[in-house]
């Protein structure tokens, strides 16, 4: 929290049903947004900073869209979109970790499934994974690092670097 007035969505939820984390909110910088639920609906989202003042106008901006999004509609929420919710690039390193934060919260709830159904492997840049595996295929892709020359896969939050590894190593696989 910061010496400044506490925005409308700003500070503890008690009570809430799922909380997301990036960075770090014991030593900066960081973004915590925690929501309650009515079944799948986001009834309210609630954000904490520490050390990332920039992340407040974004996250606030970002909380007040997530009301009354049933889970699914939130986790196509992209990190573009979160840019254009916040007014913010998409490249600021406050819009990266506002939207890897409510990535986090709603990991529990849906895995990878989102907008592409489980065939979605990188959330943060909506990359299904057959267009993972064309990439793979096409560039003759042996490492993660190669990839990212053709796809952002992996650069955002880092949850998908595991599965990027594996579809590479099965690209690869003797028959």
């Amino acid at each position: 929290m910061t010496n400044t007035r506490p925005l409308a969505h700003e500070g503890p939820l008690p009570g809430a049903d799922a909380a997301g984390e990036s960075g770090s909110m014991s030593a900066g910088p960081g973004v915590r947004v925690s929501l309650r639920l009515a079944g799948d609906v986001i009834v309210e989202a609630r954000f904490e900073t520490c050390a990332l003042d920039a992340a407040r106008p974004v996250a606030e901006a970002m909380c007040v869209f997530l009301a009354g999004l049933t889970i699914d509609a939130a986790s196509h929420v992209s990190i573009l979109d979160v840019a254009r919710i916040g007014a913010a690039p998409a490249t600021n390193a406050a819009t990266r970790t506002v939207h890897f934060a409510k990535s986090a919260a709603l990991l529990p709830f849906l895995g990878r499934r989102a907008r592409h159904g489980a065939s979605l492997t990188c959330i943060c840049f909506q990359i299904p994974t057959h267009e993972l595996v064309a990439a793979i295929a096409k560039h003759r892709i042996r490492t993660v690092d190669e990839l990212r020359a053709h796809l952002p896969a992996t650069t955002g939050c880092g949850t998908c670097r595991p599965d990027v590894q594996r579809l590479i190593d099965a690209a690869h696989a003797s028959p």
